[in-house]
């Protein structure tokens, strides 16, 4: 929380978000649930927006080893990100997938 604070700070005029954690084979839902409403009232407190990619990934997006994101993963979330940040100039994500 101290680093967001200091973050607010440095770019007053910035639009800050926060990325929840993405979901793993080898950590329950339900943990990975906890944490991130954690952060998601830190980040509501702070006034940053808060984004949530487990939304847009599914399973077929993970690598063999459930950990990782594949090529189709990564470049959903880069989607997702860039729609988020304002970058998203061809449409909307949702419509490139």
């Amino acid at each position: 929380m101290r680093w967001c604070l200091r973050q607010r700070r440095s770019f007053r005029t910035a639009e800050l978000s926060c990325v929840e954690c993405v979901r793993r084979r080898d950590v329950s839902w339900r943990r990975i649930g906890a944490f991130n409403d954690r952060v998601d009232r830190v980040a509501n407190a702070l006034g940053l927006t808060f984004v949530d990619p487990n939304s847009w990934i599914e399973d077929g997006d993970f690598a063999r080893d459930g950990l990782h994101l594949n090529g189709g993963g990564k470049r959903r979330l880069g989607q997702l990100y860039a729609r988020v940040s304002g970058l998203d100039v061809g449409g909307s994500a949702e419509s490139k997938m």
